[in-house]
């Protein structure tokens, strides 16, 4: 079952399934602990008596702060026998809070924002899909792909999501060629892939348990022998998979994040302060984790596995002067696994890390047992 969501979310059409009153049948999860705000919001969801079923959305009105909610493709029957999750594809910007929920697949066709002081709520092992392909669309699209974007000033709530690629029939793709996902702060001033942050006393919050990302981005189309002038000036340019632009600590609760098979980097950190707990990047593209004009730390555990590609200039780490000095903090009792060339033109303080040497390949496993490491760019 698919349907689209564009425009007046009221308006989505598309055939239904033709089980019992029309609609797909949901199979009553098991109960799992749940937290914070999204196990209230759910939670008042569960208590409001007899099941009802809405059409693929529905404004929900509670006490609850985070509602009125719009719930798309959320569906409630009396039944509790299994069906395949159906689709719903939004094509327009997400304006007013909003719940996904896992009884269904997203599929995000063009340069959707979530716009400032919307609430995105994503259920728990929810699965969105990110197109690949071009796209002009919704107007002011300047990524010319699809694209899930949390602006300056926008939340999200979650547990474990996923974001794949899309493919053309909405199915999960193998290969990057999307503008991936991308969180915008609110205390610095910055640009990227013309996605511009201007300071704001609207602060963003992004919150979850863990966030997956697969095959997200794309790489350079542009052929090595005809560089562009400036990497923002290239309309073909490449796009990593996380994107995180002017964040501070105090919008970032995001515990774990894995990027595997990015289009171009894994994660890309720009004009941003704030600390990481788990971070995983398996076989990207280009550079694992680069970091622009930022100040990084990471607690818990960071894992970096260069697998070859046959790509050229692939590095563990990346650091660019921008706008101030690029910084990374490995905190002391941190969990390092990093496979890989280390990095160019960067210095590392560490007692535990092995002093990498040139285009060398780059190995360690372990514990920082006697400290903190930092791991900073040369001057500009």
């Amino acid at each position: 079952m698919q349907r689209r969501l564009a425009g007046n979310p009221r308006a989505a059409t598309g055939p239904r399934n033709p089980g019992v009153g029309g609609f797909s049948r949901r199979h009553r999860p098991k109960k799992t602990r749940r937290s914070g705000r999204l196990t209230a919001m759910l939670s008042s969801l569960e208590r409001r008596g007899p099941p009802v079923t809405f059409d693929s959305c529905e404004v929900i009105m509670s006490q609850v702060s985070l509602l009125p909610l719009v719930v798309l493709g959320l569906s409630f029957t009396n039944h509790v026998a299994a069906a395949p999750k159906s689709i719903v594809e939004i094509t327009e910007h997400i304006a007013r809070d909003t719940l996904l929920s896992a009884d269904h697949i997203y599929v995000v066709t063009g340069e959707i924002h979530v716009r400032a002081g919307v609430q995105l709520v994503i259920s728990d092992h929810t699965t969105i899909l990110i197109k690949n392909g071009d796209y002009a669309t919704p107007a002011g699209n300047v990524t010319g792909k699809s694209a899930l974007i949390f602006d300056s000033g926008s939340q999200l709530t979650a547990h474990t999501m996923y974001l794949k690629a899309g493919g053309a029939d909405n199915n999960i793709a193998a290969y990057a060629d999307n503008a991936g996902v991308s969180f915008l702060g609110s205390a610095s001033i910055a640009e990227k892939d013309k996605l511009a942050v201007t300071f704001t006393t609207r602060p963003s919050r992004f919150s979850a348990d863990a966030l997956y990302a697969s095959y997200l981005g794309h790489a350079d189309s542009l052929p090595p022998a005809q560089p562009a002038a400036s990497k923002d000036d290239d309309p073909g340019d490449d796009i990593d998979a996380i994107n995180i632009i002017a964040v501070t600590g105090s919008e970032w609760e995001i515990s774990e994040l894995h990027s595997q098979f990015s289009g171009d980097d894994g994660v890309d950190i720009e004009n941003s302060d704030l600390t990481l707990r788990d971070v995983t990047v398996t076989t990207p593209n280009e550079d694992g984790v680069n970091i622009t004009s930022s100040r990084v730390s990471i607690t818990g555990s960071l894992v970096v596995a260069m697998t070859s590609t046959g790509a050229d200039d692939r590095d563990i780490f990346d650091m660019e002067w921008d706008d101030g000095r690029p910084f990374l903090r490995l905190m002391r009792n941190c969990k390092v696994d990093i496979t890989g060339v280390f990095g160019d033109e960067m210095t590392m303080i560490s007692d535990d890390l092995p002093q990498p040497r040139g285009e060398d390949a780059y190995s360690f496993d372990g514990r920082l047992r006697s400290g903190q490491t930092y791991i900073y760019a040369h001057d500009d």
